[in-house]
């Protein structure tokens, strides 16, 4: 299944239902990229996505 596909499908569900999706799939895959490649990288995509997640300097979390 592509990502337009999934996108097309979460369109059919309610703004609720939309939104708690969308967050789950954020944070999965902010998740796969925090175990692959680190937390700067985590860091990244969040600046990426434009989330607004200020995380301290040196950071574990």
């Amino acid at each position: 299944m592509s990502f337009r596909n999934i996108i097309e499908l979460v369109k059919e569900d309610t703004r609720e239902d939309n939104t708690r999706i969308i967050s789950r799939a954020v944070r999965a895959v902010i998740g796969a990229v925090y175990l692959d490649g680190g937390i700067e990288s985590a860091k990244k995509i969040m600046e990426n996505l434009q989330m607004g997640i200020k995380l301290p300097p040196g950071s574990k979390r």
